[in-house]
C-alpha cells in the first residue's frame, strides 16, 4: 500500500513539473496541471475503457 501511494505521489509530482507548452506561451500553474492530471485520473478509475460501449 505504501508503495503504491509512493508511485502515485511520484508521478504527480513528475506530471506536475512537466513542460506542457513551449517556452513563449504562458505556463499552466501548479494547481491547474495537478487538478487537470486529478481529473483524468478520476475519469479513468471511475469509466474503464472497456466498460462503456457508447463510447467507442
Amino acid at each position: 500500500m505504501d508503495a503504491a501511494l509512493l508511485i502515485v505521489g511520484l508521478a504527480l509530482v513528475l506530471t506536475a513539473l512537466a513542460p506542457v507548452a513551449p517556452r513563449d506561451a504562458p505556463r499552466t500553474g501548479l494547481r491547474t496541471r495537478i487538478a487537470r492530471q486529478l481529473h483524468l485520473w478520476d475519469r479513468y478509475l471511475l469509466n474503464p475503457p472497456d466498460s462503456e460501449p457508447w463510447r467507442t
